[in-house]
């Protein structure tokens, strides 16, 4: 296992390799993508990351519809505020993406309860902004953060800047994994691991794992993976489950088709909340109509999952 700065020097030379964990959608998006001394150049498809100050006031502006859903979660407020500080930390504004960040800490907030702040999986992030709201809010312990190798790099990078690199350790095999129980995982870290050895994720005790618009830019066969990975659980009393919000349907450059209705779910799985998630069905843009629509629905889907067979 790699800690703080040595796992993202590990990462900064593996991104220089090629990815097969990578779909076609990422393969065009990281095409450009370039890391060196510190700067990164070419970086698509991971969501807003502007820093310039002056468009802050337009974004808030363009937030009302955003803010207007935020209402109904008891803890909006307080999560949209604790936003605001990832956003400073990392020298950006705050942008949609890290706005929707905190909706989605507001809905989960409201319908789960843990006995204690739990260990949570985030797989897919962009510029680490959930993992750093979770950590930033102590609504998550610990949280162990599963990304492409290029992508992971940005993560870990943005997430250093609001907690430090003495927060990070990169798991590079199962021993670093096998042995460890839930209380070994450091409150306010995080243990990540490549895309290419997600099957390690099946070694963490997590409480939840949260997908959030990444699934539908994955291959079928890796969404069968992350399935099969979270499902095989160390023996546990308590449920394990799973946040996916994602298109219901996206056709991939390569042709190949994600439907969400296609993902493993079992009928075991218990449903919790399964509908169209209200703050992924429009971006928007700072020129008229201001307002879009995305290309199709998102669903999102929050469940108990059931284990291994």
């Amino acid at each position: 296992m790699l800690t703080g700065a040595a796992s993202i020097e590990h990462l900064a030379t593996k991104s220089l390799e090629h990815d097969a964990a990578a779909s076609s959608h990422w393969q065009k998006y990281h095409s450009e993508f370039r890391y060196k001394d510190g700067v990164f150049h070419g970086l698509q498809g991971f969501g807003g990351n502007s820093s310039n100050p002056f468009a802050a006031p337009i974004h808030w502006a363009l937030q009302h519809r955003y803010r207007k859903i935020g209402v109904q979660f008891s803890r909006f407020t307080n999560f949209k505020a604790q936003a605001s500080q990832v956003a400073k930390a990392q020298g950006r504004i705050l942008d949609q993406d890290l706005l929707r960040q905190a909706l989605t800490l507001g809905f989960l907030d409201d319908h789960l309860r843990f006995p204690s702040p739990p260990i949570v999986a985030v797989i897919g992030d962009g510029f680490a902004a959930m993992t750093s709201l979770l950590l930033q809010t102590g609504w998550a312990r610990h949280v162990v953060l599963v990304n492409l190798t290029k992508t992971l790099l940005v993560d870990l990078c943005y997430g250093a800047k609001t907690s430090g690199f003495d927060m990070i350790r990169l798991c590079m095999d199962p021993n670093d994994l096998r042995d460890l129980r839930p209380e070994d995982f450091p409150a306010g870290g995080v243990t990540a691991i490549e895309a290419s050895q997600s099957e390690l994720l099946a070694l963490a005790p997590f409480d939840l794992a949260i997908n959030i618009a990444s699934m539908q830019e994955m291959n079928p066969e890796i969404i069968a993976d992350y399935f099969s990975h979270m499902r095989a659980a160390l023996p546990r009393t308590t449920p394990r489950y799973f946040y996916c919000c994602n298109r219901e349907e996206k056709i991939l450059p390569d042709g190949t088709r994600v439907r969400f209705a296609d993902y493993p779910w079992r009928d075991d799985d218990e449903i919790l909340i399964d509908e169209l998630c209200p703050w992924h069905q429009f971006f928007y843009t700072k020129r008229p109509p201001f307002f879009r629509s995305y290309d199709g629905p998102t669903n999102h889907r929050l469940v108990s999952l059931a284990a291994s067979q």
